[in-house]
């Protein structure tokens, strides 16, 4: 199972994808005060490259609840 994770609450933006099925882990984390909905596609893009798979492979997404 393909798990892409994003946090872009308070002072920082961040976004993980773990394969459970290939052992995968990759993270990015910027700290910004501001300017997170931008910054968040260009790191899941990163990511999904870094990890070599594809939006299509995504078969969960976890969100952060915050302020």
């Amino acid at each position: 199972m393909l798990i892409l994770a994003l946090d872009s609450a308070m002072n920082g933006c961040g976004v993980g994808l773990h394969d459970f099925n290939n052992n995968i882990h990759v993270a990015k984390k910027l700290e910004m005060t501001r300017g997170q909905a931008d910054a968040l596609l260009p790191m899941i893009r990163d990511v999904l490259k870094e990890a070599r798979k594809d939006f299509k492979d995504i078969e969960m997404i976890a969100v952060t609840q915050g302020p």
